[in-house]
């Protein structure tokens, strides 16, 4: 889809994510975002959720702009954040909890990550000369909950 039609956004797809986005940064007195990591604007457990809910009518569309994007990052590292418990750092769970399948071809990974870490001002990470967008919004998630409260318990 060439990046003219991507950057086209309809009035009603914005709704979602101007809403989402309002709230997370009337919480935090801000108009817009401040360089914070991901972690730290805190997704309520309803902002989460619509998250989720909006990106899984975005995935049924199999299309992707660069407002996507930028809930397609919260989202992720809030995924993280709250879902991670072991194992491999993998798009699959993710991928998963919003309808896309797995196997989606990572050439698509950059148009679904690039815009919105470019929104709130974060870099990704390079290792070896290769861009690591999943470990860039694991890391913008902050510790993993459930992976601390299991090492907690054990």
């Amino acid at each position: 889809m060439a990046l003219e039609q991507r950057q086209r956004v309809s009035k009603e797809q914005l709704q979602v994510p101007y809403h989402l986005l309002t709230q997370i940064f009337k919480r935090f007195n801000l108009q817009k975002p401040d360089d914070r990591m991901l972690c730290q604007y805190r997704c309520t457990d309803g902002e989460y959720s619509d998250s989720q809910e909006y990106l899984c009518q975005q995935s049924a569309q199999d299309s992707f702009s660069p407002v996507d994007s930028i809930i397609f990052c919260l989202y992720t590292s809030e995924w993280w954040r709250r879902n991670y418990v072991s194992g491999p750092w993998k798009w699959d769970g993710v991928f998963e909890s919003i309808g896309l399948p797995t196997n989606l071809s990572r050439n698509r990974i950059p148009e679904m990550v690039k815009p919105g870490l470019d929104f709130f001002n974060r870099k990704i990470l390079i290792l070896n000369g290769q861009s690591r967008y999943f470990a860039t919004l694991a890391t913008e998630g902050g510790l993993p909950l459930k992976l601390l409260s299991r090492e907690k318990d054990a």
